[in-house]
């Protein structure tokens, strides 16, 4: 479906709130597009909403490309995309964007900027959309039932979402305060080893989970699991 061809960045970047790279992909998009059954994925199966075309776009596309199903298909790859960040415990909390879209012959070429995280090698999170682009194509082919989101979770569960959580020990905690800062406008970043930092300067904070500085010894012995 899709191949990655290299990393043009991975730091902060203009459009993503948080700390972003942007992946190349050339690939053949799906024959039949089917989005309502990929929004009706991912609201009843998912719990999630894909971006509106215009959000996700950063940059206008190449002359002669009209808005079709291609820009509403890749707002899609970019919503699983985050689904898997999140069940994973990854926080990527914020939207990713389509950089740029274009036919090149017989192959159609898209950068798409992910929000990241520090500490996982950058490699996962392509690999990351690389599995969310496939995911959108098998889905669109699939008519929703309890019987294939069974197996389409146990297959994710062990093929991907388990082995990401053994490269980052940040914790399902993380992504809550992660999601909560961004609401509040509060910048954050992961420093490793699941430490948060909230905010800048003097004023930032430190949070390992749900605990911060200010949790004295006794209180975080007291409510320790």
């Amino acid at each position: 479906m899709g191949q990655v061809q290299g990393f043009y960045s991975y730091g902060y970047q203009p459009g993503v709130a948080q700390s972003s790279m942007d992946v190349p992909l050339a690939f053949n998009p799906p024959s039949a597009m089917s989005i309502d059954r990929l929004d009706q994925w991912l609201g009843e199966w998912f719990h999630a909403t894909a971006p509106s075309v215009t959000e996700v776009w950063g940059l206008t596309a190449s002359a002669g490309l009209r808005l079709t199903a291609l820009p509403a298909f890749l707002s899609r790859v970019l919503a699983f995309y985050e689904v898997m960040c999140q069940a994973g415990d990854l926080p990527a909390v914020v939207p990713g964007r389509i950089v740029r879209l274009e036919k090149h012959e017989a192959q159609w070429r898209v950068v798409l900027r992910v929000p990241v995280v520090n500490g996982p090698p950058p490699q996962v999170f392509s690999d990351l959309v690389k599995s969310a682009m496939r995911l959108a194509a098998l889905l669109m082919r699939t008519r929703p039932s309890l019987e294939e989101a069974q197996r389409l979770y146990e297959q994710m569960e062990t093929q991907l979402l388990t082995p990401l959580r053994r490269q980052f020990a940040g914790g399902r905690a993380n992504s809550l305060v992660a999601r909560l800062a961004h609401r509040r406008g509060i910048p954050f970043s992961h420093l490793g080893g699941g430490v948060m930092q909230l905010g800048y300067g003097v004023r930032a904070q430190l949070t390992l989970r749900s605990s911060c500085l200010q949790d004295s010894a006794i209180a975080a012995r007291v409510c320790a699991d």
